[in-house]
């Protein structure tokens, strides 16, 4: 088994670069392999961010598809310009892909995850 998703263990997702705004530009923060779905979880403990978009905008993360997305957590709001680390002190534990997006975009976000059970 990859040691990556072994309980306790602190790890990265991709680099998601969001270029369409809405849940249309639905990106992957970090993915949970089918075969563990059901039997682990993962908890955000920090998110990465770069807004480029010109503006200040908002990063919603949750779960689901472009057109039935759930916000798990309260949308962030995140300042234009900055390169940004949030630390998150959330107990919600996802049990399938963590997904994001932004109300404008171009932003880079990377999460950083712990893997639970």
């Amino acid at each position: 088994m990859n040691p990556n998703y072994l309980a306790g263990i602190n790890t990265v997702g991709p680099t998601a670069s969001v270029v369409v705004a809405a849940p249309a530009g639905l990106q992957t923060l970090y993915t949970i392999p089918l075969a563990l779905v059901g039997v682990k979880t993962a908890k955000l403990r920090s998110l990465h961010v770069l807004n480029n978009s010109g503006g200040d905008t908002f990063i919603h993360i949750g779960t689901g598809t472009a057109l039935a997305f759930v916000d798990q957590i309260p949308a962030i709001k995140i300042i234009n310009g900055f390169d940004d680390t949030i630390y998150m002190d959330s107990e919600y534990e996802f049990t399938t892909d963590i997904l994001c997006y932004c109300d404008a975009v171009p932003v880079v976000a990377r999460a950083d995850v712990e893997v639970i059970g």
